[in-house]
């Protein structure tokens, strides 16, 4: 393989690790993000229609404001420790809300969490899976959903990007939204249920991101409405950091950056090593393919630079001799050759010698 593209390689994916080792841009549904799926047009919403929100910047505790209703947005990429599970459910059981607006991943160590904590099954496949044509895959892809409230609940429609998973709502739930055009009557997105004193809110991510705020805002308002307008949006989560936390931690992190830093230091003399040349640059001869001629010209010129000529003038005597018995030795002068020329006058002599001897034959 190219030595050069091996060393390309390993630089531009080294490259990419660090980049996503130090990029600070917001991750997920987070309300610093301006993108599709974040959550900044929601709480800009929520802040217009009179709701106090704060933005938590450190882990779930014990003994916090019951009035104040929690919002964990996933995805989110840090994950809760001991204590901050512990902190979820003495919320619940002390009469605080805690709402989740879910993702739809199939693997996340965060929603196992935070679903494991507020009493919530595992997410359950409720979509169809993705046809194989390109074509079709494209608007499955693609695909909207329109949610339909739950009677005797009436509210306007929530329009959705198709998800496709969801959590069960338990059976003394309150279902609010269902549906779906290939999820089925039967799958509930939105619904709240009561766990200890506490309640719990499960929303699809969907529904509230910057997306969807202008066709989903009635969930909005029913949420200000049912929950209240004090609120605290987890951004701990998303990267969010106390300056406090930050310096207790920073003796942590310079240990990583440290660790980081021999990391690269080794990345790079691998890299440098691979790309180092070793010993002179040399390139293999090609073989030669010619006819039979060209191999005795090349065969001769050989021995003529080496001065086998003698050599060559008595193997070819010896030759002519053993074909024909009758052949006498040529002359001295004849055989003492010394160059090309030589030999040419000596092979001559014995083809003439032998053809005299054909003629002399009764």
């Amino acid at each position: 393989m190219n030595r050069r593209l091996v060393v390309g390689v390993l630089l531009a994916v080294g490259a990419i690790a660090l980049l996503s080792v130090f990029a600070q841009r917001p991750t997920g549904a987070s309300v610093f993000s301006r993108q599709a799926d974040g959550l900044k047009a929601t709480m800009a919403y929520l802040e217009a229609r009179g709701a106090e929100v704060d933005l938590r910047d450190r882990p779930f505790g014990v003994d916090e404001d019951l009035g104040v209703a929690w919002w964990i947005a996933l995805p989110a990429p840090k994950p809760l420790d001991e204590d901050e599970i512990v902190a979820l459910r003495a919320r619940l059981a002390a009469g605080g809300t805690i709402v989740v607006s879910y993702d739809d991943a199939r693997t996340s160590l965060v929603r196992r969490q935070i679903f494991d904590a507020v009493g919530v099954g595992s997410s359950l496949p409720i979509r169809q899976e993705a046809p194989s044509g390109w074509r079709a895959w494209g608007d499955w892809a693609e695909a909207r959903w329109s949610l339909e409230p739950v009677a005797p609940f009436d509210s306007p429609p929530l329009r959705i990007h198709a998800i496709d998973r969801a959590p069960p709502p338990p059976p003394d739930a309150r279902r609010l939204y269902r549906g779906g055009d290939d999820a089925g009557d039967a799958a509930t997105l939105v619904f709240a249920y009561r766990r200890g004193a506490g309640t719990v809110w499960m929303i699809p991510s969907a529904a509230v991101r910057n997306a969807g705020v202008v066709d989903n805002a009635a969930l909005l308002d029913l949420l200000l409405e049912t929950v209240g307008r004090r609120w605290s949006i987890d951004e701990y989560r998303h990267g969010l950091v106390d300056l406090e936390l930050a310096a207790a931690g920073s003796a942590g992190r310079r240990a990583w950056d440290f660790f980081l830093a021999h990391l690269a230091l080794a990345y790079a003399l691998a890299a440098l090593g691979l790309a180092w040349r070793f010993g002179p640059p040399w390139r293999e001869e090609r073989p030669s393919f010619a006819s039979t001629a060209a191999f005795l010209r090349g065969l001769g010129s050989v021995h003529d630079r080496l001065g086998h000529h003698g050599d060559a003038a008595e193997a070819l005597v010896e030759r002519a001799r053993a074909l024909d018995p009758r052949l006498s030795r040529p002359p001295a002068e004849l055989t003492d050759v010394h160059d090309g020329a030589g030999l040419l006058r000596l092979a001559r002599s014995l083809a003439r010698r032998r053809a005299a001897s054909s003629r002399s034959l009764p």
